[in-house]
């Protein structure tokens, strides 16, 4: 199974992450809970399959300076995924987010109307400060705020 498969399996199974560890079990992040993979590869494998991700650029400064490497990779169905490639206790390692074709509209995300109402009012400014912990979850509705925004 190649990865572009594996991302293709694990959208189908509803995860946001895939965990790929040298030498430990292919985990899915679904609904927030680390689960087994249905596939599972022997440390061979797996140290193969997230090599076949690197460039010559990412494998050189992993192999040579042990540093990780940020990129993102698009499958030939256009759904795409940020990949972070590091090695952790001597063995290489890899986490996907696997990213939505979509950004979900307040609603998907049960955020109250009255912030939809406050984007549309005539008000010019706002300022939404994420808590240093919340990032990745602010960073969802921000984006819905914008589309919310500019299609008015």
């Amino acid at each position: 199974m190649q990865i572009y498969e594996l991302t293709a399996l694990a959208r189908q199974m509803k995860a946001s992450d895939i965990h790929i560890s040298q030498g430990l079990p292919l985990m899915f992040r679904i609904d927030g809970v680390l689960r087994e993979a249905p596939v599972q590869y022997d440390a061979d494998a797996t140290r193969a399959l997230i090599e076949s991700m690197l460039d010559e650029a990412h494998r050189e400064a992993l192999d040579l300076h042990r540093l990780d490497a940020d990129f993102a990779i698009a499958a030939p169905d256009g759904t795409r995924s940020r990949v972070n490639v590091f090695y952790q206790q001597g063995k290489i390692s890899a986490t996907l987010r696997l990213l939505n074709d979509e950004i979900p509209t307040m609603e998907q995300l049960g955020l109250p109307p009255v912030l939809k109402k406050l984007l549309i009012s005539s008000a010019s400014f706002f300022l939404l400060l994420p808590l240093p912990a919340a990032t990745e979850v602010i960073s969802v509705p921000l984006n819905s705020f914008l589309v919310c925004r500019s299609s008015t």
